[in-house]
């Protein structure tokens, strides 16, 4: 066994610090050891799922992300690292597609947005943008077997989520519904220009209209449209004569809905819904 094969099957994670460290600091790799990376991939089995998160981790922090990918990725070792538990023939009966070409395009267009978050989102999407309906199932248990930290699995979570609602905004909004509260909704969210980049760099000519009227709108709003300051307090709701509990949190939640849609933007006309809502519900069923 030549030296480099040696080194790689001894600890498989030095396969995935190789394209660190190449990208890093802008190195070729020779194509013997590029080849000996190749023929030992699988060494990367025997490496436990915490020190391929960490390490992958560092990876995101390079400057040049994108290049350490592809290089992972022309040797087979990315699939390796990340679906160690799927064969080809998983995928196809799961019907997932095993390229990773279209995921490093899309850390590519991310640009300065990418984050170590993002990226996860982005590699562990096994069909979300396609309606799968086990897509996020799916996405979550393979990411899940990595061990992240929660705090990771739920901004992962979020971005996905983030992904579904847009592409189920532009349904609406294709069919003529246009909904200033779920757009203000989608918009508000801290993970909102990475879902956006997601979604361009893969949008139908029919989506791109709405993709740019969404974006145009989240440029135009304030940081109070998006996280408007409650119209109603407790003393008010009392006042109205409504019984403390559950029901104080839904008509507060009602009431954001509202100032989200653009429908209420003052006290005066907060409190005025508030008696119309109070008598409503004082009266009963008929």
């Amino acid at each position: 066994m030549q030296l480099p094969q040696k080194c790689f099957a001894k600890d498989g994670l030095r396969l995935l610090r190789m394209a660190r460290m190449a990208a890093a600091f802008d190195l070729a790799v020779d194509p013997d050891v590029l080849d000996a990376a190749k023929q030992t991939s699988e060494s990367l089995r025997g490496v436990s799922p915490e020190r391929i998160y960490q390490e992958l981790s560092v990876l995101f922090t390079n400057s040049d992300t994108a290049r350490a990918l592809r290089l992972l990725n022309s040797a087979g070792i990315l699939r390796e690292a990340l679906f160690r538990s799927w064969d080809e023939r998983d995928c196809g009966e799961a019907g997932v597609d095993p390229s990773m070409e279209s995921r490093l395009l899309a850390i590519e267009q991310l640009g300065d947005n990418l984050s170590f978050e993002a990226g996860l989102a982005i590699l562990f999407d096994l069909g979300l943008l396609a309606r799968r309906e086990d897509a996020l199932s799916l996405s979550e248990t393979s990411l899940r077997a990595l061990h992240p930290s929660r705090a990771v699995l739920d901004a992962v979570i979020r971005i996905w989520h983030g992904q579904l609602a847009l592409a189920a905004l532009i349904e609406n909004e294709l069919s003529g519904e246009i909904s200033r509260e779920a757009r203000t909704r989608l918009v508000r969210d801290r993970f909102w220009w990475v879902v956006l980049t997601l979604a361009k760099g893969r949008a139908i000519a029919r989506e791109e209209d709405v993709l740019r009227e969404v974006e145009d709108f989240a440029r135009s709003l304030s940081h109070q449209e998006c996280f408007p300051e409650p119209l109603l307090s407790a003393e008010d709701l009392a006042n109205a004569g409504l019984c403390a509990g559950p029901r104080w949190g839904e008509i507060v939640a009602e009431m954001e809905s509202l100032q989200l849609g653009g429908i209420i933007s003052d006290r005066e006309a907060a409190l005025l819904w508030l008696d119309e809502r109070a008598d409503e519900e004082n009266k009963g069923p008929t």
